[in-house]
């Protein structure tokens, strides 16, 4: 897998998140920590990709926490509409 520095693709680090959140729901801690241990992006990727997927109402916010590392995300439910 390549890696474009100046435009990277970020369709892998997002589809991975979803797998993720297929399971079970996670904190975005652990999502940061998965990205910079089982993938080729950085902890700092993690949130663009994340309030991407919020927008497209792919996950949801579970939970909040006293810092946006404890907030803890889901998948949202599919909808008709």
């Amino acid at each position: 897998m390549s890696f474009d520095i100046l435009r990277p693709d970020f369709t892998p680090l997002a589809n991975g998140i979803v797998e993720l959140l297929g399971g079970r729901e996670h904190s975005m801690a652990e999502l940061c920590k998965h990205a910079l241990l089982e993938t080729i992006y950085k902890e700092t990727h993690v949130k663009p990709v994340v309030d991407s997927l919020l927008e497209q109402r792919r996950v949801e916010q579970a939970r909040t926490g006293r810092s946006y590392e404890d907030r803890v995300l889901r998948l949202a439910e599919q909808s008709l509409f």
